[in-house]
């Protein structure tokens, strides 16, 4: 993944919408062997650019993500407890809303304001607005 370009959407009183736009790509190496850099992958990129969105908000992460005018996969997620489909959603989200690289342990994510037990699902036909209405 490329990231293209990250802004700011809107900020409501439970958190702020972000978006990231991406291009993604693809790289294949049926005899095992990667590429030692990440330079030297051979990557098909996708034709075109597309956003996704996380809400940054303590009470209820989300991340959503696929082609906008299908209608977006939403993840919202409790970070304490992930299902294996949300990791690399949760991945995303801190990196967009934290600056992270990776999930951080469970005491650091209640330093940062965040509770176990939040909503925890996975819903499709989604809009960016879909995360930011409770």
């Amino acid at each position: 993944m490329r990231i293209v370009a990250v802004g700011a959407v809107v900020r409501v009183p439970a958190g702020a919408l972000r978006s990231i736009v991406v291009r993604r790509g693809v790289s294949t190496h049926p005899d095992g062997n990667l590429p030692r850099r990440a330079r030297d992958a051979r990557i098909e990129w996708e034709a075109a650019d597309q956003a996704e969105y996380a809400f940054c908000s303590a009470r209820r992460p989300a991340y959503a993500f696929g082609r906008e005018g299908e209608g977006l996969i939403v993840h919202f997620l409790d970070l304490f407890d992930l299902a294996g489909y949300q990791y690399a959603s949760a991945g995303l989200y801190m990196r967009l809303c934290h600056g992270r690289e990776r999930l951080p342990r469970a005491a650091v994510l209640r330093r940062l304001g965040y509770r176990p037990g939040t909503r925890s699902e996975q819903v499709e036909g989604a809009t960016p607005g879909t995360m930011t209405r409770f």
